[in-house]
């Protein structure tokens, strides 16, 4: 299915045509069960969290822009279903240990491929650096974040503030970063992934 015809389906289905819901359904419904059977490794639990997924699309597809990629959309979804529902789990911090190695390793190849526009180690260091060179408050709430992978909430709770000022500090870090390592921006943004995934 190219992408003229996935708009078109995204479109209809924002009109509430359930034809086209179960277009998407049959297109999506296998590559989403691998991914949440992927964290999961159970059957059962992997297909109740593919149908929440999915009725999930159901219920916000009114909000949906046709332009969106759907499947990014739809493996957010169940990604971060998953992963809610290891979280509750006595098993939680095993999975995600296994996950974040994954992840990290899957980063690592993705670094890897970038071939010598830099050095990693540099990088690494610049980083370091332009995250001391913060301001002290933009400093803390950072390091909560992307090294101790605390939530907006808790960030805002810990430090007395709102989520929004939390969301704004971060947003206005990263922006910061986006244009001071705007030369290997890839990398950049690799690595900083890399930084959360296997703290």
């Amino acid at each position: 299915m190219d992408q003229t015809e996935l708009r078109f389906l995204t479109l209809l289905l924002k009109k509430g045509e359930k034809s086209a819901y179960r277009a998407l359904y049959r297109q999506y419904y296998s590559q989403m069960f691998h991914l949440a059977f992927h964290y999961l490794k159970e059957r059962e639990v992997a297909e109740e969290i593919v149908q929440d997924t999915f009725l999930r699309l159901w219920e916000v597809r009114e909000t949906i822009d046709p332009e969106q990629n759907i499947h990014n959309f739809l493996f957010t979804l169940t990604k971060n279903g998953a992963l809610n529902w290891l979280r509750n789990q006595k098993s939680a911090h095993r999975h995600q240990q296994e996950i974040r190695y994954k992840e990290w390793h899957y980063n690592q190849l993705a670094l890897e491929r970038l071939g010598d526009l830099y050095e990693l180690k540099e990088l690494q260091q610049k980083i370091d650096a332009a995250i001391d060179r913060l301001p002290e408050d933009l400093k803390e709430t950072f390091v909560m974040n992307r090294f101790e992978n605390l939530t907006y909430k808790e960030i805002a709770e810990r430090q007395s503030v709102s989520i929004k000022t939390i969301e704004f500090r971060i947003s206005k870090v990263l922006r910061q970063f986006r244009i001071e390592f705007a030369d290997y921006l890839c990398a950049f943004l690799i690595l900083i992934r890399m930084i959360r995934s296997i703290h």
